[in-house]
């Protein structure tokens, strides 16, 4: 009996075989069943989340309505105060800063104005107001109507203080701080003026200020009378002695001009004079009035 137990018990090789191809389908189900599409699968609960975004866009409406309120509250409590004017016919050069002030400017204008007049500035005709930064054109239009400047009321005496006084600063020994004593002329463009002057060796006209970065023709105009010039200073370059790159270092001087210089020097020898630049190829007179005063034909001592 225990014989056929345990050949009840035994499996051939396709029996075994057979058997795990059918417990593997077994475990395969199984997990298809738990992972798989058969696992219903528990719905989300947005429900608190609605029910947030609501609360928020009430709250929102809410805010919003109380800031118009306070808006509209404010507004309607405090309004606008319109300024009053006292304007009576007036002659801007000879009144103080009160008198302005009591007229219905600001304080703040009204030292502007006297800051204006204390430093030069004078009114030669009612629409010289409208120069004034700090009125408005509406205001400039409330005022020039009350503006009386007689032509009696300027005197010799008074024309001769109208007349701008210029300083006399030379351009090639000028520092920074003489500059700036020039009206139109603060640390930028002082700084510029220098910058630019040690790139020419010096100026040699007060024309070449236009050449300066930020020097437009109006604020040339304007500070063009405070310079002079002596060119005892200018730094001149040795023609005869000064290699391609110093010549044409110079601002004026192309990089042709600078080769046609050298090349001349080495086919012709030394300059002679200076007017022999105009020997060069490429030197027109209108360049050669430039430069010649940059050039030596020897060491400067």
């Amino acid at each position: 009996m225990k014989e056929d137990f345990k050949e009840f018990l035994s499996f051939n090789k396709a029996e075994r075989r057979g058997i795990f191809i059918l417990s593997s389908i077994v475990v395969l189900l199984l997990l298809y069943n738990i992972f798989g599409p058969f696992k219903k699968k528990k719905a989300k609960d947005f429900s608190e989340f609605e029910k947030e975004v609501v609360r928020f866009e009430n709250a929102k409406d809410s805010l919003l309505s109380i800031s118009k309120n306070k808006k509209k509250t404010y507004n309607s409590k405090y309004p606008r105060a319109k300024r009053k004017y006292n304007f009576h016919n007036f002659n801007p050069n000879l009144i103080d800063e009160n008198d302005w002030v009591k007229m219905g400017l600001t304080s703040k204008q009204a030292s502007s104005i006297i800051k204006f007049v204390s430093k030069g500035g004078k009114f030669y005709k009612p629409n010289d107001i409208r120069k004034l930064y700090c009125l408005s054109s509406a205001e400039c239009d409330i005022i020039v109507p009350y503006v009386v400047i007689k032509n009696a009321d300027i005197t010799q005496d008074t024309k001769a203080e109208f007349k701008e006084e210029y300083l006399q600063i030379e351009l090639n020994s000028a520092t920074q701080e003489n500059l700036e004593l020039v009206k139109g002329i603060g640390p930028s463009i002082a700084k510029g003026i220098i910058k630019y002057r040690s790139i020419l060796g010096g100026f040699v006209q007060i024309e070449q200020l236009k050449e300066v970065y930020h020097i437009d023709s109006v604020k040339y105009k304007s500070i063009k009378n405070n310079f002079i010039i002596i060119t005892d200073s200018i730094s001149r370059i040795n023609i005869n002695t000064a290699d391609y790159y110093a010549i044409r270092r110079h601002p004026y001087i192309s990089k042709q001009i600078a080769y046609e210089i050298i090349q001349y020097r080495g086919q012709k020898g030394d300059y002679k004079s200076i007017e022999d630049i105009l020997k060069v190829k490429g030197v027109s007179d209108s360049l050669y009035q430039k430069i010649y005063l940059y050039f030596a034909l020897s060491e400067q001592k």
